[in-house]
């Protein structure tokens, strides 16, 4: 419940413009306009849902809504684009979980059979395990590069979504 002055100042409108529709419609609103202690008009929630839905909303706020669907675009944008972030980033957690398991169980299998090789063919695959591990670093380096160029799409994204895009935003958002 609220009185017409509360309902104009939460929506934005005029009294005047309250007052008038109210006017205009009376059969609407039978029954659903009381006076309280204070002998002030007050709306109940059916008189406030007749009032959202029919009542003219200024030029500036259609215009809010169709710049609320802009904005909505870029919010799903955002959110499918940190939905890949987390894949990646769950992708390069799992290959670097899998190599580094391969290459410990490589390592143990060296170690077990140590005294079997000879001391070159050890070197050798030992050389080898080591080429294997520099790459993978490598290759978890060159993931983490583009995890941290993605990140920083999003966050440019995310201030650019931030900024007023028109006038009547700058003025609105004072």
């Amino acid at each position: 419940m609220m009185t017409y002055a509360e309902y104009a100042e939460s929506r934005k409108i005029t009294k005047p413009a309250v007052y008038q529709y109210i006017k205009k419609h009376p059969n609407d609103f039978k029954g659903h306009i009381k006076t309280n202690e204070k002998k002030t008009k007050v709306l109940d929630d059916e008189a406030i849902s007749i009032l959202d839905t029919n009542i003219r909303k200024p030029a500036f706020e259609q215009q809010l809504i169709v710049d609320g669907a802009a904005t909505q675009f870029h919010t799903q944008e955002l959110l499918d684009l940190e939905r890949e972030k987390n894949a990646l980033k769950d992708q390069l957690i799992a290959e670097t979980t899998k190599t580094r398991e391969q290459l410990f169980e490589e390592l143990r299998a060296l170690f077990s059979d140590m005294p079997k090789l000879e001391d070159s063919s050890l070197k050798e695959e030992l050389t080898q395990v080591r080429e294997e591990l520099a790459e993978t670093k490598k290759q978890n380096i060159e993931l983490q590069e583009q995890n941290r160029q993605i990140i920083a799409i999003i966050t440019a994204m995310q201030e650019e979504q931030k900024k007023p895009k028109h006038r009547i935003f700058r003025f609105l958002n004072k």
